[in-house]
C-alpha cells in the first residue's frame, strides 16, 4: 500500500516548520512494510513560484499527478480552507481513492466534514499508529478489522462512527523523527532566522542582553552559526484552558535516556546546535523537568533550548536553575492576561501574583522570559485590558518580550462550544474559512465594540514600549510611539476596509525588518483564500 501524505498551504505563515506529525506517519507506515510520499505544498509554493501555484491549479495538478492507495491529509484548523477547494477537485479525479484526515483539521471539524466534504476517515489520537493500522487492514481487505481500529471514525450511511483512542504504553517505541523526506536544510534556515529574531540581546532596547549572560557556556551558538530544529519530548497537556485545542489531555513522556538519544542524533545527522522543544506543556512533572535538564547538563551537548509550557506554581527556582544549566535561554509562557477575572474564564488555574513572581524568577536564573498575550475573550472589558496593561508595564514584557494573539474560537476548545451556542457562530464552515493565524481576527468575543477593541489593544502595544523607553530614558523612540497613539486616533476614523489595508501595509513593514522577513507566497495564499469566501457566499463550494 502507498499512502500519499500532504502538508497543505497555510495562512499569515511568517515561519518555516517541518511537517513533524506527517513525517511521523511516514515513518510508522514504512515501518510495516508500506510506502509513503510527502507533498509539501508550503515548501513547494514558495521556493518554485515559477512551478507552482494556488491560483491557477498547478499545485492541485500536481498531487493528482500521483498515484497512491489512500491520501492522508493533515494540518491545523487554519487549513480547511485549502483542503475545501482541493478535495471537491481530487474527488472529481479519484472518486476510488480513500482519504484520512488527521490532526486538528480533521475530527474536531466532524460535523463540516460530514456535511460539506465527506472524507472516508478521520484520525483521533495518535496518528502515525492509527494509520499504520489502517493501512494494513486495507491491504488484506479486511474492511471489518477497519471499522475496529481505536482512534479511527468511519464514515457509513453517511455519519462517522467513532471507535474510542487507544494510548500508546510506550513512545520510546516511536523512532527517532528523521526529517530526510524534506528538504531539512530549507526548514534549519528558516528555523535558524526566527531564532535570530528572539534571541536574547538581538530585541535592541528591551534588554541589555549578551550572548554570554544568557548561554550555556560551551554552547556552539556563542561560535557557529545557529542550526535549529523542533524536538518533542513528550505529548498531551492535562489542562482544559477555554481558548485551546488539544488532540491529546492524556500525558505521555519519553524517557530521559529516549530524549538524550535524540538530541544527539539529530546534533549528529544535521549538525543542530539549538533546539525548539515542542512540548505543550515542558513543565507537567518538575521532578521529571529536573531529572531531564541536569542529565543534559551533565551530558554537555552544547545546544542551545528554547522551551514553554508551564504552570506558575510548577515552574519554581530548583526548576529554572536546573533548565538554565541545561542551557535553556529562552522559555515561553501562557501568560495571556493580567487581570485574574479573565484568568478565571480562561480557566488558565493560575494567579496573577504567580505570574508576576515567575517572570522575576525566569530573569534572575539567567533565562529569558517571554509571554503570549491574548485579547478579546468573552468578558473582556475596559476594565480587563488596563490591569493587562498595568501587569505588562509591571513586568517590562515590552512588544519584544510578549506574542499578541486575538481570541479565535477553534472546533474542540471550550470556547468554541460556548461562542456556537450562543449564536456567534452561525455558519462552522464559513467561519472555518476565515479562521488564520491568531493574529487575525475572525469574530469579537469581548464586551466592547469592535473599534474599541482594536483601538485599546493597538495603544496598549505603544504603552508598554514607552513605559520601558522613558524608564531607559530613550526620549527620541519614546516621541515615535507616542506619534503612532496620535496617527492612530485618525486611523480608526477610516472604514473597516481601509483600516485593514493600513494594517496589512505596517505589519509588511515590521516582517521585513525581521531576518525570517515575508513570504512571497503568503499573498497568493491570502487571494485563493478570498476566492474560497467568494464562490461560498455565491453558493459556488457545493
Amino acid at each position: 500500500m502507498k499512502i500519499l501524505l500532504i502538508d497543505p498551504a497555510r495562512r499569515d505563515d511568517t515561519w518555516t516548520f517541518p511537517p513533524m506529525s506527517l513525517l511521523l506517519v511516514s515513518m510508522a507506515a514504512r515501518a510495516a512494510g508500506h510506502e509513503a510520499e510527502i507533498i509539501d505544498v508550503p515548501y513547494l509554493l514558495e521556493k518554485f513560484p515559477e512551478k507552482y501555484s494556488l491560483l491557477d491549479n498547478s499545485i492541485f495538478d500536481y498531487i493528482l499527478s500521483k498515484d497512491c492507495d489512500i491520501l492522508g491529509l493533515s494540518g491545523h484548523v487554519t487549513t480547511y480552507f485549502f483542503y475545501d477547494a482541493f478535495i471537491r477537485k481530487y474527488r472529481t479525479m479519484k472518486k476510488d481513492i480513500p482519504i484520512v484526515v488527521g490532526h486538528s483539521v480533521g475530527e474536531p471539524n466532524m460535523e463540516i466534514w460530514e456535511k460539506h466534504n465527506p472524507v472516508d476517515y478521520l484520525v483521533e489520537g495518535h496518528g502515525e499508529v492509527v494509520v499504520q493500522r489502517l493501512l494494513d487492514a486495507l491491504e488484506k481487505k479486511d474492511y471489518e478489522a477497519v471499522r475496529k481500529i481505536p482512534g479511527l471514525h468511519y464514515f457509513k450511511d453517511g455519519h462517522y462512527h467513532r471507535n474510542p483512542v487507544e494510548h500508546i504504553s510506550d513512545i520510546d517505541s516511536i523512532p527517532y523523527l528523521d526529517y530526510d523526506e524534506v528538504d531539512v536544510e530549507y526548514y534549519i534556515e528558516g528555523l535558524s532566522k526566527w531564532l535570530v529574531d528572539v534571541i536574547p540581546g538581538n530585541e535592541g532596547w528591551v534588554k541589555p542582553r549578551t550572548w554570554e549572560d544568557v548561554v550555556l557556556p560551551g554552547s556552539l551558538l556563542t561560535k557557529e552559526k545557529a542550526r535549529f530544529l523542533p524536538l518533542l519530548t513528550n505529548r498531551g497537556c492535562p489542562y482544559d484552558c477555554t481558548f485551546c485545542f488539544h488532540a491529546q489531555t492524556k500525558m505521555h513522556y519519553n524517557s530521559i535516556d529516549y530524549v538524550i538519544g535524540n538530541i544527539k542524533y539529530l546534533r549528529k545527522k544535521y549538525g543542530v546546535n539549538a533546539i525548539m522543544i515542542q512540548d505543550d506543556m515542558f513543565v507537567v512533572d518538575p521532578k521529571r523537568t529536573i531529572e531531564l535538564c541536569e542529565k543534559l547538563y551533565q551530558e554537555n551537548l552544547g545546544i542551545a533550548l528554547f522551551v514553554s509550557g508551564g504552570k506558575p506554581n510548577l515552574v519554581t527556582n530548583e526548576v529554572l536553575a536546573s533548565m538554565r544549566r541545561a542551557g535553556v535561554i529562552r522559555f515561553s509562557y501562557g501568560i495571556e492576561t493580567g487581570s485574574q477575572d479573565m484568568l478565571n474564564i480562561m480557566q488558565k488555574k493560575s494567579k496573577v501574583d504567580q505570574n508576576k513572581v515567575v517572570l522575576e524568577n525566569t530573569e534572575k536564573n539567567g533565562i529569558a522570559s517571554w509571554a503570549n498575550i491574548c485579547f478579546g475573550m468573552p468578558g473582556e472589558n475596559r476594565k480587563t485590558i488596563s490591569a493587562t496593561r498595568d501587569f505588562m508595564i509591571n513586568n517590562e514584557l515590552t512588544t519584544k518580550r510578549f506574542y499578541n494573539s486575538w481570541a479565535t474560537a477553534y472546533p474542540g476548545s471550550i470556547l468554541y462550544d460556548e461562542v456556537k451556542q450562543k449564536g456567534l457562530i452561525k455558519d462552522a464552515r464559513e467561519y472555518i474559512l476565515k479562521i488564520g493565524s491568531t493574529e487575525r481576527v475572525v469574530l469579537n468575543f469581548s464586551d466592547l465594540p469592535d473599534n474599541e477593541l482594536y483601538r485599546r489593544v493597538f495603544e496598549l502595544r505603544r504603552e508598554v514600549d514607552m513605559a520601558y523607553l522613558l524608564k531607559i530614558k530613550e526620549y527620541r523612540k519614546y516621541f515615535f510611539k507616542l506619534l503612532e497613539i496620535i496617527l492612530a486616533k485618525f486611523i480608526f476614523m477610516l472604514s473597516e476596509k481601509k483600516r485593514e489595508s493600513v494594517k496589512l501595509f505596517v505589519r509588511k513593514i515590521r516582517l521585513k525588518n525581521m531576518n525570517r522577513g515575508v513570504k512571497r507566497s503568503n499573498e497568493d495564499i491570502e487571494k485563493f483564500a478570498s476566492l474560497q469566501m467568494d464562490l461560498l457566499k455565491k453558493g459556488g463550494l457545493e
